[in-house]
């Protein structure tokens, strides 16, 4: 049976009601990315940042808002250690956004960037990125990088990834994950994620002579497929990829749900240079783009995935 069929025969499970988290209704993720709340007992902070000045490189946790979202009315708390303590109780006071107070006396708007991406399932396998360099951006100056009316994560394509060092506690174990996504991708090939030396998987686009949509190591077992916004690509080649996530194809895709299935974590070291899982990084190809959400998933919860992807679009109006 198809993942599509399994998931139309299941009649008992769960639907979205007022209030529901998408981790309350699917349970046991194994890591749960995003800048809204997904799990209704989550009470943690979403991201830490650093504020992009050499003079004043405070980095603050920020906490969900009113509407379990993130906003420039989230709450900061100052990380100690870095910088100054800051004054600011919002993001909108830490980055200087207009309307909002300049408690600490910034000169002008500020850009931020992400050190940590919290993960919001139980299992606490956060994204991280100690480099400065590295880190891909969260606010231009005062504003958000905005994706379909929502903040987002910017990655420039240059050097730009977090890492999870464990690769969610599954490195170098055969396993099949199925991996969802919010994102736009901004560049002709996505590497979705690295594993040490030996693991991989990614997306190419139309520039390359041939469609490979799983990474060439560990290779095709068991098997994936890829989902746009909850159809199947068949057969898809580096044209239909291209076309289908690019928004600078002929006809540019925004803002898509990727779900990618199979995943093998064989051969992914988490001891190995570089460490563990690299979020969207894979040495001299690194993805351009903005990403809103990342939720991983073992075998167990195939039979579910069209209402999952049902819940993510309910929440981000992807596709009608």
């Amino acid at each position: 049976m198809s993942f599509i069929a399994a998931a139309a025969a299941i009649g008992s499970e769960p639907k979205i009601k007022s209030g529901d988290s998408l981790l309350d209704l699917y349970p046991n993720a194994l890591g749960g990315f995003s800048l809204r709340k997904l799990r209704s007992d989550y009470s943690g902070y979403v991201i830490r940042l650093r504020r992009v000045n050499i003079a004043s490189p405070e980095e603050v946790n920020v906490s969900f808002d009113s509407n379990d979202e993130v906003s420039m009315e989230s709450a900061v708390t100052w990380v100690p250690g870095t910088g100054t303590a800051t004054h600011a109780t919002t993001l909108g006071e830490f980055v200087f956004a207009a309307g909002y107070a300049n408690p600490d006396s910034m000169p002008a708007p500020q850009r931020t960037a992400i050190h940590t991406w919290y993960d919001q399932s139980e299992n606490g396998y956060d994204f991280i990125q100690t480099a400065p360099a590295y880190q891909p951006a969260f606010n231009a100056p005062g504003v958000f990088y905005i994706l379909n009316g929502k903040p987002s994560i910017n990655f420039d394509g240059t050097n730009d990834e977090l890492l999870e060092t464990s690769v969610f506690g599954l490195g170098n174990t055969s396993t099949d994950v199925v991996h969802y996504s919010v994102q736009q991708f901004e560049d002709d090939r996505w590497v979705l994620a690295r594993g040490g030396h030996n693991g991989d998987y990614y997306l190419q686009g139309h520039s390359l002579s041939t469609a490979l949509p799983y990474g060439s190591s560990p290779g095709t077992s068991p098997p994936n497929f890829i989902f746009k916004n909850g159809t199947i690509m068949v057969s898809p080649n580096s044209q239909d990829v291209y076309n289908a996530f690019s928004n600078i194809a002929p006809t540019p895709a925004g803002q898509t749900l990727l779900t990618f299935t199979g995943i093998d974590f064989a051969g992914w070291n988490p001891v190995s240079f570089p460490l563990g899982y690299e979020l969207w990084g894979y040495d001299g190809v690194l993805t351009k783009g903005k990403i809103q959400e990342l939720i991983l998933y073992n075998a167990p919860n195939h039979p579910i995935q069209g209402d999952i992807e049902t819940s993510i679009n309910d929440f981000y109006s992807i596709y009608p």
